[in-house]
């Protein structure tokens, strides 16, 4: 947990901006993948899918999680699913419970 509340710590907004230049970030309903992803990263073609047919609090959690898998491979952090899940987690907890 000590080592994703440092990650966690250190992904800020700037890294947020770098991302987001270099990848578009496409809405769009993915009922294919209803119950098993609710988003997805295309790294040859650096576009991030989030399915429409979530809330606004879970696509910004998707967000953030496919944020983070591009995070952790750009910095070389080879974070597991599970560990994306639990940053993805404290990062939102971090921004939104503060508002």
């Amino acid at each position: 947990m000590k080592r994703l509340e440092q990650i966690a710590r250190q992904f800020d907004l700037k890294d947020v901006i770098n991302m987001l230049t270099e990848y578009d970030i496409i809405h769009q309903a993915m009922p294919q993948l209803k119950g098993k992803l609710s988003g997805l990263v295309q790294y040859d073609r650096k576009r991030i899918f989030v399915d429409t047919e979530q809330d606004f609090s879970q696509r910004r959690n998707t967000i953030i999680h496919e944020l983070l898998h591009i995070y952790s491979r750009v910095k070389l952090l080879k974070l597991t699913e599970e560990q994306i899940k639990e940053l993805a987690g404290i990062i939102e907890r971090r921004e939104y419970d503060r508002i």
